[in-house]
């Protein structure tokens, strides 16, 4: 995708290969109240999250991040912990292909897993205003999640 000149990549992240980008990442979601718990120091017991994505654009600049796991209690839901694109590229359409690009991701995760995939979904925590972004994305509410069946 290209944004006003600026073409954007879309890459799965992992802990243990890309300190460097989760670190900036850590970075990115204090930026912003609704993401700001993010702690790299104790990621994983605090956020649960497995898996990692960013959006990069030229020289290699964070964009925009997220962070996910399969739901501990249901395995056929895809959890979106964190979402977050930078403040200065909103409202361009990035967020959206940037979902789009992590329910495809999801997809696939949960069509590997042996839980029943004939219902997959997905589930966003909605922080501040983001209730709205995901609505529009197709999601609907369910408890204290969004959820859009696969």
């Amino acid at each position: 995708m290209n944004v006003n000149g600026i073409k954007l990549q879309f890459q799965p992240v992992t802990l243990a290969k890309d300190t460097k980008t989760i670190e900036q990442v850590g970075q990115l979601f204090m930026t912003h109240p609704a993401t700001n718990r993010f702690e790299i120091s104790d990621l994983k017991s605090k956020l649960n999250a497995k898996y990692f994505y960013v959006i990069t654009g030229d020289n290699n600049a964070l964009i925009a991040a997220a962070s996910a796991c399969v739901d501990e209690s249901n395995s056929a839901v895809f959890k979106i912990l964190n979402f977050i694109v930078s403040a200065r590229y909103r409202g361009l359409g990035i967020g959206a292909w940037f979902l789009a690009k992590i329910e495809s991701e999801a997809r696939k995760v949960l069509a590997s897993l042996p839980s029943n995939t004939s219902n997959l979904k997905i589930g966003g925590i909605p922080g501040g205003d983001s209730a709205f972004f995901y609505i529009r994305q197709g999601y609907e509410s369910q408890d204290f999640l969004l959820i859009k069946k696969l």
